[in-house]
């Protein structure tokens, strides 16, 4: 029987994943922006870096039907080093083409090992702890963007190209180190042919489950998406008068690591009520969070402590979604491919409410964004609620036993 998995341990592990959204989100703007490259070139070449965390499905269902999961996180986090360095190498003043290139083949490796970890943690973490290993995974990914693009920048700035690839290459293979304390159960093999129809029958399973529906639903849904936060570095902190350090600052590395302190609160919390009333309650908290930024005076003091509340109240969302999916998948079959298909509806929630945000602030300024905001959210946990009580009317879909739990 394998061990189970100490749910801290997921941070470091995720850490890889982390600082190569970093490097797309905060180092990348700022070399190409400094290179002298038009917004419009510099934003085509960062979000065809970022394409693989969409693109993902096409290749993750192989993962849940061939070799151990280890093996794929090792291998990925190799690729993303190798892609990490190589791009910090490039000029991309004269090979834009590659280093976008390069940036692609970063976050392939990226989200490659990001997957791996989920479809770990469903399998070799006990039911009961696996709202900490999500807190502890999403600090990694949270955290690890905000100070893994931070550090990343620094170098960049500060310090030769071959010794920002070393130092890159060295922190994303020393933060896998810890797979080797991860104790995986052995997966029996089957001809590829039966492993597809298994995969498929596995999701058609957990697709028109009362459980798996309702939850896709929850997942579309407008709750704890933090949505708001992607237009805190744009035009909004002129309402405020914030200076530009003042948002990299708090939006960057200040905000990383708020957002990491909330995911390990939320993950603790998940673990003790409902994972879907944690997250409706995480949901509730950003929108009395929202409301308030509404209805306060656009001071910078207001904006660095709203913000921050924001970010912090984001992690708590981040863990308990986390924590419901996990729990909603199960610990068997195309766990990876599951968890990676509720998180793809998550996501078409975060860019349809970043857009209605968007239309609020068009409409209103600052207080037309939060409130729309917190109305969108307070939407989403009427519909959450709901759920809820309609799965508590029905009868489990089938009773498993976790085997990382033991005997």
């Amino acid at each position: 029987m394998a061990r189970p998995t100490r749910a801290p341990l997921f941070l470091p592990l995720n850490l890889p994943f982390g600082i190569a959204v970093g490097y797309a989100t905060i180092t990348t703007p700022f070399v190409l922006d400094k290179l002298g490259f038009l917004a419009m070139i510099a934003t085509a070449a960062q979000q065809t870096g970022q394409l693989p965390h969409t693109l993902k499905l096409l290749w993750i269902p192989a993962m849940d039907a061939r070799f151990r999961r280890r093996s794929w996180y090792i291998a990925s986090v190799v690729i993303a080093a190798i892609a990490l360095a190589a791009t910090a190498l490039v000029d991309a003043k004269a090979h834009l083409s590659l280093y976008t290139a390069l940036l692609f083949a970063a976050n392939v490796g990226a989200a490659t090992s990001s997957a791996a970890l989920e479809g770990l943690i469903a399998t070799t973490v006990p039911t009961e702890h696996k709202g900490a290993a999500a807190g502890w995974f999403n600090a990694g990914n949270l955290g690890g963007t905000g100070i893994g693009g931070a550090v990343a920048l620094w170098l960049t700035q500060h310090q030769s190209p071959a010794l920002t690839a070393g130092v890159l290459a060295v922190l994303t293979l020393v933060c896998g180190l810890p797979i080797l304390f991860v104790d995986e159960p052995v997966r029996v093999a089957h001809p590829m042919l039966s492993a597809i129809g298994n995969l498929a029958r596995d999701l058609y399973r957990t697709a028109v489950s009362y459980e798996g529906w309702t939850g896709l639903v929850i997942c579309l849904s407008p709750v704890g998406t933090g949505a708001a936060a992607n237009l805190f570095s744009g035009a909004m902190h002129n309402d405020y008068g914030v200076s530009e350090h003042r948002v990299e600052v708090v939006t960057g590395l200040l905000g990383g690591l708020v957002s990491a302190a909330g995911c390990l609160f939320g993950g603790y919390f998940a673990d003790l009520m409902n994972r879907r009333l944690a997250y409706a309650a995480s949901g509730a908290i950003m929108a009395v969070i929202a409301v308030a930024m509404a209805l306060g005076p656009t001071t910078v003091g207001w904006f660095t402590y709203g913000t921050l509340a924001y970010q912090f109240t984001s992690g708590i969302a981040y863990a308990t979604f986390s924590a419901f999916v996990l729990e909603m998948i199960g610990h068997e079959g195309a766990v990876s491919t599951k968890y990676t298909l509720f998180v793809a509806a998550a996501n078409w929630a975060i860019s349809y409410t970043a857009i209605l945000d968007g239309w609020g602030y068009e409409r209103g300024r600052v207080r037309g964004l939060f409130l729309t905001d917190a109305a969108a959210t307070a939407v989403g946990i009427v519909v959450l609620v709901a759920m809820v009580l309609w799965t508590r009317r029905r009868p489990a879909d089938r009773a498993l036993k976790d085997p990382a739990a033991g005997p």
